[in-house]
């Protein structure tokens, strides 16, 4: 503790000192006079002040009024000491300020014990300051508004309010200080919460109250209130203190809950979807009354079962994720449309789809599933019922199919082997027209039923190598008539050092070109179409279809791939086509993991550019002369015309030809070691070609013989049905309509031997 002592007289001042120095801790700093105290109180607060009254300056009593003007040393005890020991000067000394008074010669004991009370004294009232302060400086730091109101008045006005309250009201303090606090209220006199909030401000209580109020600038925010009345509650309440906090984002929040909640109960009661809810134990925790409904049982029956309890009823769709719902639900992942059949109690089933996702505590434990359903009963029959269809619709296709090629077979390959005979030039143009038109026919044919086949994802794709410079040529060549016909080039160039030899299906390579040149042909009146393969590398080619046509509008450059779509009616009318060439290009282009696109202007042509992904492939064989000198045939076919055919044709190549008009008479001509090549239609009355290759098969392993050659003769030739051939016990295939150097190029692949001449 700082003491300070002032005396003129050195002795006594001497003695003083002598006497405080090191009492209770304290330091003593000595003045003989009251201006070199007044200048050492500029810096330091002294905690006791020993003061003599007379002194050369001016009077101890002078001296403390001037102290005591300073707000540092308005509790700082002052004691003064004079040898004068009249009661007006004792009066006026303390009427100055003075804390205590000595009369000289001082009692050294007395003094000390005096100092000592003084000092303890402004010790405790320093902590009691300090802690003035802190709580000063927590409440004005606090973000909750604080306000205290004076309980001895019945209005309370308010004798505090913190930083807080300014921030949460929008007044100043000086505002409101003396002012009740209702100047904030918004609700009505009679509002409920505020007649409980006036009642317990008056009974002095404490309380918790939320109602609106309202800002000086008017915003309405949701205020809560907490009163504590200071010291206690009742009569004893000398004050009451108000915390308010700023709740409207928590009102709302609960509200919109609210809202929500009851929004959601009202959907769940009138809908017809289901809504539940599983435990962390997958027991139902909550059902709407749809569901319950379904699974005839009563909403409050159903709380607390397990999931299991309904196994036998609620059923996991196959064909979707597998496995039973308890196992799916337990993955706590979230499912989406996940499809269940419901039994029903009177033995139906309904179909349904639902979503769930797992929720969790605010820990993070996992703490149950919460789902909707929806009847998808009358969608699930409409799959059903389209796939009836896409399968009726494939099912007739093929039979078309099938009953065209036959026909086809016949007019293709006889006007064929007419054209190779000796005829005039003008029925040579005429059997040309005839062969051109049926093989159009025939790859009408192909296309409609590869594109249901693309349709229903059933496309099977071959892979083989293949010459694409030859396979390009050939196409060249096919298409030239047409357009030489119309007064247009046709031309073929090959960009790149890469080789032409490729692996993968040539058939739809070359049915996706034909149908670009056919269309790049079709819509050019004048001018060409050339086709660029460029071979960029050992793994994948381009190719490029460019005419000089009318070209087409960039906002139709997806429109075409459409099917049968035509960009203007009359288009149809000038230029014909099906409108299916493009669509089933883009698509098999897709198949076989390549893209078809097209840059186009009108007015200035058309460029489809196709991307394909082909490796680099063995060189292909070239064919050698084929004969079938001395050999042995026998030939099964329902169809009378497609039997002539056959015999004409390998009767040209040196055969000797058995014909049979049904599986059964073919049973019947074969006989071990009578015939080198067996060639079978497939479907046959009675007896199917599957059937008779069977029985054949089956006679000659009895008999210890090597099976002799044997082909399926058939329009239904897609990759899937010549495995099932295959499989059965042909060694080949020849696809129906086929002609001489197709019949040719099978039966070297899968025929017999050649005899010698």
């Amino acid at each position: 503790m700082k003491v300070a002592v002032v005396e003129d007289n050195s002795v006594i001042r001497a003695v003083l000192v002598a006497a405080m120095e090191g009492f209770a801790g304290s330091v003593v700093t000595e003045f003989c006079a009251v201006g070199p105290l007044l200048d050492a109180c500029r810096e330091t607060l002294f905690d006791a002040i020993i003061l003599d009254y007379q002194l050369p300056d001016q009077t101890g009593v002078d001296a403390t009024r001037r102290l005591r003007a300073d707000p540092r040393f308005i509790h700082v005890p002052i004691i003064m000491v004079t040898a004068d020991s009249d009661s007006a000067l004792r009066l006026e000394a303390i009427r100055s300020g003075a804390t205590d008074f000595l009369t000289k010669p001082v009692n050294i004991e007395e003094l000390r014990l005096r100092v000592g009370n003084l000092l303890a004294l402004r010790q405790a009232q320093l902590d009691v300051l300090a802690r003035e302060k802190l709580l000063d400086a927590v409440i004005e730091s606090s973000t909750a508004s604080i306000v205290i109101g004076d309980a001895s008045f019945p209005d309370i006005p308010l004798i505090y309010a913190n930083g807080a309250f300014e921030r949460l009201s929008g007044f100043t303090r000086d505002q409101v200080l003396g002012r009740n606090c209702r100047l904030l209220a918004m609700e009505v006199p009679d509002h409920p919460v505020r007649l409980q909030l006036r009642q317990a401000v008056s009974a002095r209580a404490g309380g918790t109250f939320r109602l609106r109020n309202r800002r000086r600038n008017g915003d309405v925010f949701w205020n809560q209130i907490d009163l504590h009345p200071v010291p206690g509650p009742g009569e004893n309440a000398r004050f009451i203190v108000a915390t308010q906090t700023d709740v409207t984002a928590e009102v709302e929040a609960s509200r919109t809950r609210d809202r929500l909640g009851a929004r959601l109960s009202d959907i769940a009661q009138i809908s017809d979807a289901w809504f539940f809810e599983f435990d962390r134990w997958l027991c139902f925790s909550y059902v709407s009354p749809a569901m319950a409904k379904a699974l005839d049982i009563a909403p409050e029956q159903i709380q607390g079962l397990s999931i299991d309890v309904f196994a036998d009823r609620i059923c996991v769709d196959p064909e979707g994720e597998g496995g039973d719902l308890r196992s799916l639900l337990s993955r706590r992942q979230p499912l989406d449309r996940l499809r269940l059949r419901l039994k029903r109690p009177d033995g139906t089933s309904r179909w349904l789809q639902t979503s769930t996702t797992p929720f969790y505590t605010a820990e993070g434990a996992f703490d149950g599933v919460r789902g909707f359903a929806s009847d998808i009963s009358d969608l699930i029959e409409a799959r059903d019922t389209a796939r009836q269809a896409a399968r009726t619709q494939a099912t007739f296709v093929a039979m078309m199919s099938h009953e065209l090629r036959t026909p086809l077979t016949a007019i293709i390959g006889l006007t064929e082997l007419l054209e190779g005979s000796d005829v005039c030039s003008t029925v040579h143009a005429d059997l040309a027209t005839i062969r051109g038109s049926a093989q159009a026919l025939t790859w009408v044919l192909n296309d409609v039923l590869d594109h249901s086949q693309l349709e229903g994802g059933q496309l099977t794709l071959s892979v083989v190598d293949f010459d694409l410079a030859q396979l390009l040529a050939g196409l060249i060549q096919w298409h030239g008539p047409a357009a030489g016909a119309k007064g247009l080039w046709l031309r073929l160039a090959i960009e790149g050092d890469a080789s032409p030899h490729r692996r993968g299906d040539p058939d739809r390579l070359r049915q996706i070109l034909r149908n670009l040149i056919d269309n790049g042909l079709r819509f050019t009146p004048q001018g060409g179409v050339t086709v660029t393969l460029v071979l960029r590398s050992e793994s994948s080619i381009l190719l490029r279809i460019a005419d000089t046509g009318i070209g087409i509008a960039p906002e139709d450059w997806n429109r075409i791939f459409d099917p049968f779509v035509q960009l203007d009616a009359s288009m149809g009318r000038v230029h014909s086509g099906r409108g299916l060439g493009l669509t089933l290009a883009r698509k098999l282009a897709e198949a076989m993991g390549g893209t078809l696109f097209v840059d186009s202007q009108p007015g200035a042509g058309s460029v489809f550019v196709l991307d394909l992904p082909l490796p680099r492939g063995a060189s292909a064989v070239l064919p050698q002369p084929f004969s079938l000198h001395d050999t042995a045939v026998l030939v099964a076919d329902d169809n009378r015309a497609n039997r002539k055919l056959l015999e004409i044709m390998l009767s040209r190549l040196g055969a000797r030809v058995t014909l049979a008009e049904n599986g059964q008479a073919a049973v019947q001509a074969w006989a071990p070691g009578r015939f080198d090549l067996l060639l079978l239609d497939i479907n046959m009355p009675g007896l199917t070609g599957i059937e008779v290759i069977v029985q054949v098969r089956a006679q000659e392993r009895a008999a210890g013989l090597a099976p002799i050659p044997a082909l399926a003769v058939s329009a239904n030739a897609r990759p899937e049905q010549v495995a099932a051939y295959l499989a059965a016990g042909f060694d080949g295939c020849i696809a129906k309509p086929f002609t001489l150097a197709a019949l040719q190029k099978a039966l070297s692949a899968s025929g017999p031997s050649p005899k010698p001449n």
